[in-house]
């Protein structure tokens, strides 16, 4: 996997490419995370942590602002005022565990 590209070489499809690997790969480490929780509540942690990075992860997947890195900067600084664009990790922990174990 390639890294972001700097300021000067800035590609807006492959920056959406890599946030795209990145949820998915958050997604399949969430699955696999809740499937261990329950056997070990050590587990629901490291679930936690990626159910919030899919969540990251999926909100910038192909949005507008990845036109620029100061679009995305501005973008990432705005997130992190906003908690309510994302349900918490531990709601999303019971959800999947609900609905899919």
């Amino acid at each position: 996997m390639n890294a972001m590209p700097g300021p000067s070489e800035w590609n807006s499809q492959s920056v959406n490419e890599c946030f795209i690997y990145r949820g998915k790969d958050a997604h399949l480490r969430w699955k696999e995370c809740v499937a261990k929780a329950k056997h070990s509540t050590a587990c629901e942690a490291f679930a936690d942590e990626a159910a919030a990075k899919a969540s990251v992860y999926d909100y910038l997947d192909g949005k507008s602002f990845l036109r620029s890195r100061e679009e995305l900067v501005r973008a990432l600084h705005e997130l992190t005022r906003s908690a309510l664009l994302f349900r918490t990790p531990a709601t999303l922990f019971r959800r999947f565990q609900t609905n899919h174990l």
